[in-house]
């Protein structure tokens, strides 16, 4: 994966697994990356200077548009 550093990226399922695989891989890319999950921000990337985490349900429709809105305004 090829990502241009500095490139905002909005990733679910942050908290574990494939998705805070893919998080990690894109910080280390040079990404900013907004992660969501039910879970609080996973340790390996909470204190990360380009990781910004919401917690967040993905069945709530509102709370994933205001959260898509706040990635895009970033």
């Amino acid at each position: 994966m090829t990502i241009r550093p500095g490139a905002v990226v909005a990733v679910t399922g942050s908290g574990s697994g494939i998705g805070l695989a893919t998080c990690e891989r894109l910080l280390a890319e040079g990404a900013v990356v907004h992660g969501a999950d039910v879970a609080p921000a996973p340790p390996s990337l909470a204190e990360h200077e380009r990781y910004r985490h919401t917690q967040l349900d993905v069945t709530d429709t509102a709370a994933v548009g205001a959260w898509i809105d706040g990635v895009v305004a970033a």
